[in-house]
């Protein structure tokens, strides 16, 4: 995807898309697509099932590492203990080590009670 293709639509955007204007934001693009895809790999490092560094995962759940085991082998094996930990409620401590598994050191989770004010 361009990011021409997020401008919005319009007379006053006519045009706008070539000339010194449309050089910008050709030079945007590489940019723009080198986000997209460091986004894409940060989610799928949030959840155990898709993640493409179990080791960091195995260290969270003190689980030895999965040597000799497939990718596969270790994601089903990390998404088991990963249901083991996360039933019944969410608990705080278990998101701010994901959070910090994906490289965010400095989150944390607050949990709200009904009656409570944030």
């Amino acid at each position: 995807m361009s990011i021409k293709e997020l401008l919005p639509n319009g007379p006053a955007w006519e045009g706008k898309t070539s000339g010194q204007m449309g050089k910008f934001l050709d030079g945007l693009d590489e940019e723009y697509e080198r986000l997209i895809d460091k986004c894409l790999k940060i989610t799928n490092d949030f959840f155990p099932d898709t993640t493409t560094v179990p080791e960091r995962w195995e260290s969270a759940f003190s689980l030895p590492q999965g040597i000799g085991l497939t990718l596969e082998q270790r994601r089903a094996r990390l998404e088991s203990r990963w249901r083991i930990l996360s039933t019944g409620t969410m608990q705080s401590e278990i998101m701010e080590e994901i959070f910090a598994l994906s490289g965010f050191a400095n989150v944390r989770v607050r949990v709200l009670r009904p009656y409570e004010d944030p």
